[in-house]
Order: structure tokens, then sequence, then C-alpha cells
């Protein structure tokens, strides 16, 4: 039974240039390439399939939509099934990122790129869809230790729900709820990823691409994993804009070539721009909610540019440091005792943003 690896890092990790990294799926394609001799992970139709669907490998395909596997060690033991059901298996010995627009694609990856024994970061578990997925795969076998979940969520609510669900399906003894903003507790999220040796990232399908990489900068840079995957459509968007641009190069299977280069530019450049507030990125600043109303205040609104306008759900009409009406944090008369708080807490700890 193949299990998680710990794996020493080889690299600069200031430059991100030790991780190969994956678009899933390829550009131009609703389905990942799978080549002959590839394994594979087949989507079990129920929880007693699951032991067994990992351990395939493909022989042949057919140009109805079908493919022709079979068990890694039993080659005589020979299935045809529906193309669309499978799901390569990327190399573990080896750190990998994987970027996808979509919740599906983030469940399949939770079912097939995890290992028994993987201690396992989830940053925004919802309602515990995908928990459950990643607490089934880290299950250990044949008398094998497990591995075990940290699912990260903001709300006491949503946290209450996932815990439902994972009971719901029995896969609640591995798992760990914990509320926290990944964001702005960056001390807190440091412990939770220098523990992990994989990561699943979803704040947000939409979320501003700003927001996603300079989160995903954090999780790269100041810790080693083995495989970090993220949800994000606008940062998968980005992505195919530079397959477009030839900035990257994309290969049938999803390996992006120049990836780390061209997100480390990102990360340069979204810097430079946040640094000219003297204060960082909006998010790093604390949640505030709004007084009587206890609506969450706007951070894009208050420090930089809300790109959703009217129709951001956050509050736009109060300050977020003084909470009072009609203007914004950067025009507040607190505003530069702020900076100077900001400052001297962020010298005693690493930063959201990359240096």
């Amino acid at each position: 039974m193949e299990q998680s690896q710990s794996l020493e890092p080889q690299f600069d990790s200031n430059d991100f240039s030790g991780y190969k990294w994956f678009l899933f799926p390829a550009r131009g394609s609703h389905t990942q390439t799978l080549l002959s001799g590839q394994r594979v992970f087949l989507t079990p139709k129920g929880v007693r399939d699951w032991a067994c669907s990992r351990d395939w490998v493909v022989l042949e395909h057919d140009s109805d939509g079908h493919s022709t596997i079979s068990r890694r060690l039993d080659p005589t033991s020979r299935k045809r099934v529906q193309t669309s059901s499978l799901n390569p298996i990327l190399n573990t010995t080896v750190p990998n990122v994987i970027v996808c627009p979509d919740t599906q694609t983030f469940r399949r990856l939770a079912n097939s790129q995890v290992l028994p024994g993987d201690r396992v970061l989830e940053i925004g578990c919802s309602f515990g869809e995908t928990t459950t997925r990643l607490a089934r795969a880290v299950k250990g076998e044949l008398g094998q230790e497990g591995g075990k979940i940290i699912a990260v969520e903001l709300t006491d609510q949503l946290i209450a729900a996932a815990k439902v669900r994972c009971s719901r399906d029995s896969e609640k003894t591995n798992v760990e709820f914990v509320k926290m903003d990944a964001i702005s507790e960056k001390s807190k999220l440091l412990s939770f990823s220098s523990w992990a040796s994989v990561v699943f990232i979803d704040i947000g399908g939409d979320r501003e691409s700003e927001t996603v990489k300079l989160l995903l900068g954090f999780i790269l840079k100041w810790a080693f994993h083995r495989l970090v995957v993220v949800k994000s459509e606008e940062l998968a968007s980005d992505l195919n804009s530079a397959i477009e641009r030839l900035d990257i190069s994309q290969y049938p299977d999803g390996y992006l070539e120049n990836a780390p280069t061209w997100f480390f530019n990102h990360i340069q450049a979204i810097e430079v721009k946040n640094s000219s507030n003297g204060i960082g990125h909006p998010l790093q600043q604390a949640r505030h909610f709004a007084p009587h109303v206890g609506l969450e205040i706007c951070r894009y609104f208050n420090y930089l540019d809300c790109k959703r306008g009217s129709e951001c759900p956050f509050d736009h009409r109060h300050c977020h440091i003084c909470f009072k009406l009609g203007h914004n944090a950067m025009a507040c008369s607190q505003f530069s005792l702020t900076i100077s708080q900001e400052l001297t807490m962020s010298s005693q700890q690493p930063s959201l943003a990359i240096d």
C-alpha cells in the first residue's frame, strides 16, 4: 500500500522553484489527458469501493470515451470504464502545486491525490463535503497508522455544519475543526501549515486572485509540503491567460513549465503595489463589523479598492478603523497611528506578504 512520504525540501522556498505546477483540467480540455501506463484513481461507486480505487493503471483508450484499465499488481484483472471516471495520480516523490477552477475538480483531487497517512490542512472547509473525502483518503489500512485533517473555517455555523456532514459518513475521528481567519491569523496558520504534509485551499472560488496568491505564497514560503491544491476561478483564469501569452507552457497532462517564475513575479508585483499604502494587503487587517448592523466591514473598500462595488456583500459605509460613517480607513484621522501599530506587529511575526 502506498503511503504518504516524508520529503525534505531541496530548494530555496523564496522563489517557489522546487514545486511542479499543474492546472487541472488542462486548458482547452474538460478532463485530464491520460497516457498508457498512467496510474489512476477510479472514482468509486460507494464507500465500500474506496480501498480498491487507487491501484489501477491505464492500458488503452477507445474512441467512444472508454478506457481499459488493470490493477497495478495484477495485469490480468482488466476492466473497461468511462474515461471520465479516471483521475491521474501524480508523482508523489516530488512536491506539486495543483490549481483548479471548480468544486467538482477540487473534490476529485481530494479523492485521488491524498494518501493514507497524510497530514492535511484544509483552509476553507465550508460545509464539509471535501473534508469527508480527505478524511476517507488519509485513513490507514491493514494495520497502518492513518493520517489526520485540520479543517479551518471562519464561522461557528459552517464548522457546525461540517461536523454534522462528517459524522453522517462516520468520517470524524481523524478530523479537527478550527475556527480561524487564515488571512489575518498568520501565526496560527504558520503553526498548522508547518505540521501539514498536504494543504487544500478553498477560500471562495471567485475570490480576488491577489488574495489567493498571497495566501498561497505564504503557504509555499514558510513551510514545505508534498502537495498543495488550490481551488480558485481567478487564479486558474490568470494561468490560462499566461498560457495564451506564452508566458507559461502547458503540457497535455496539465504540467505548467515556468509557472514558479510567473508566480514569483506576480507576488513581487503585488507587494510593490500594496507597500505604497504602508499597511500591506487589505485582508491582513482584522475583521471588523459595522456597529448596530453586524455586517462585516469591507477591507478592500477601506484600504485599497473594492472591485465589486455595489455588488459587494460587505459594508461600505463605515470606517474600518474608527467605525464612523462618511469615510474609509485611508481617509481616517487615526490612519497614521494604525500604520505604526501594524508595522510594529508585522516585525514580530512572518508576514503574509512575500519578501
